[in-house]
């Protein structure tokens, strides 16, 4: 029943199915199709994904041996998900599973003062992107278009100011750190803050080589500063304390409330293709 399953969703972040003879992508499809959600387009860009049917994608098209940190989809932008919904078509052979980690316990984990700064100032986000692919993606990727005034009008309606340089476009914007969960009025977690600083995103030899507003992606407090190590550190322990995963196995069906439950992608050996459907908040 839809309200059972919103009532354990409710609870506990998220629900695994399995064992429930769902046998290709196109069924994934079929049943996405039926959900009382509707689903979304991959918007606003961070990674690359595949759109193997139509609003339908591979999770992140990443190296095998790479791994994906923990984070809340799109809480970056005024347009994320309100679920999420995961399904293994090819699981790997070793490794590959998506850890996730409950939102209201992070926050629980972290410090008053960690906590309260955040809520204060919030997170500021600092994008790059040129018109080739280097170590991020074009902004006629992320955007889905290759006309730079639609972007910039795009970018006005959502609150991020934006700036040519030269063949380079640099977005700022602010987003809160913690929201307010809207069936539960639990407060949660819900952010890019860990994800996307600078000393989790890049590669030591990258920030020796490229200045902070040559990177892709950085992470700030909401008034612009520094967030210290000593609380980049207080956040990874938290997302590890919190972290729970089990193997996929072929068929698997995941639902994730994107509120409620952060997660992410731990490194693999073989083939694996897991497909993400996205539903409006």
């Amino acid at each position: 029943k839809s309200s059972e399953v919103e009532g354990l969703l409710n609870k506990f972040g998220a629900i695994l199915f399995r064992g429930f003879n769902l046998n290709s992508p196109k069924q994934f499809k079929d049943l996405v199709s039926k959900y009382k959600l509707s689903s979304m387009s991959y918007s606003e860009r961070t990674s690359p994904r595949t759109e193997v049917i139509d609003k339908i994608y591979t999770s992140t098209d990443y190296p095998p041996d790479q791994i994906i940190n923990m984070h809340n989809e799109s809480s970056y932008s005024s347009a994320w998900p309100k679920q999420i919904m995961f399904y293994c078509n090819t699981p790997s052979i070793t490794g590959g599973e998506t850890p996730l980690a409950d939102s209201r316990f992070i926050l629980s984990l972290l410090s008053e003062r960690t906590r309260e700064k955040f809520i204060r100032f919030g997170v500021m986000y600092r994008r790059t992107m040129g018109t080739e692919k280097g170590l991020g993606l074009t902004w006629m990727e992320v955007f889905q278009t290759d006309n730079i005034d639609e972007v910039i009008q795009h970018c006005k309606r959502s609150n991020i100011q934006s700036e040519l340089k030269e063949d380079m476009l640099v977005l700022t914007w602010k987003r809160p750190a913690v929201q307010i969960h809207p069936a539960t009025s639990q407060m949660v977690w819900f952010n890019h803050a860990y994800f996307y600083h600078p000393s989790v995103a890049y590669e030591e030899y990258m920030l020796d080589v490229l200045a902070a507003d040559e990177l892709p992606f950085c992470s700030y407090y909401g008034d612009g500063s520094e967030i210290e190590p000593d609380v980049v550190h207080e956040l990874k322990e938290a997302y590890k304390k919190a972290n729970v995963y089990i193997p996929w196995n072929h068929g698997d069906l995941m639902l994730v409330d994107n509120l409620l439950v952060a997660h992410g992608r731990n490194s693999f050996t073989g083939p694996r293709q897991i497909l993400v459907a996205m539903f409006d908040q």
